[in-house]
């Protein structure tokens, strides 16, 4: 199998059909073999019947965070390539080709980066939809949708970190970035990110910004 998708959900199923009908529709555009595998992570709502009726691979655990889900995910996953999605963001047509492509052609770069672009979610009310700040420009960054590994990287690189509350993606691709590479940074947009009240970004900010600080206090005495 050449690719696996992995998303991790909980009670996510206001945008959970969107993000799976724009992957399968990037998979397909693609023309390769894949799985979708929704972690359906201790959801109360109807998030895994969602997944498993819109033809996702569904992995079902008790509530235990999104990096316990993301490591869940990968334990199961089939592809010579992975890549993760948010379930409530939206992959581009032309993603999966775009980040595919030069690991393709270069056996030795060990993943691709592209870009993400920002939007309001449209059935926020306007007094909502001005608490948000979107950046003008699509912009790099620590995102799922925006990155496409080698499967073996996991295991140069190692898995998750559990014990974060928020931030493990971020944690993880700074890791694989101080691996040094080689990667293919690509000047295309396969992301577009979702703003809404019920985001991570809103509801674990302050736990984000803990753990960014943790980090960045490691990673300074580490170079010490």
């Amino acid at each position: 199998m050449d690719l696996s998708v992995i998303i991790p959900a909980y009670n996510a199923r206001a945008y959970l059909a969107q993000c799976l009908q724009s992957a399968f529709a990037a998979c397909q555009r693609a023309a390769i073999t894949f799985e979708i595998i929704v972690v359906d992570d201790g959801s109360t709502d109807n998030t895994a019947a969602l997944a498993a009726q819109l033809g996702a691979r569904l992995i079902r655990q008790p509530q235990r965070g999104a990096a316990v889900a993301r490591n869940a995910g990968l334990l199961v996953a089939r592809g010579r390539f992975v890549m993760f999605l948010d379930a409530d963001d939206i992959l581009l047509d032309q993603a999966v080709a775009s980040l595919l492509a030069p690991l393709l052609a270069d056996a030795a770069l060990l993943a691709s980066f592209a870009l993400a672009q920002e939007f309001i979610s449209p059935e926020l009310p306007p007094e909502q939809q001005r608490r948000f700040a979107v950046r003008p420009l699509p912009y790099a960054g620590c995102l799922p949708g925006c990155v496409m590994v080698r499967r073996p990287v996991f295991d140069k690189v190692g898995r998750f970190d559990e014990t974060l509350p928020a931030g493990e993606t971020v944690a993880w691709l700074l890791a694989l970035k101080d691996t040094g590479g080689p990667f293919a940074d690509l000047d295309i947009t396969t992301l577009h990110r979702r703003l809404h009240p019920a985001s991570t970004g809103m509801t674990q900010r302050a736990l984000e910004q803990k753990s960014y600080l943790a980090l960045l206090r490691n990673r300074m005495k580490n170079r010490l």
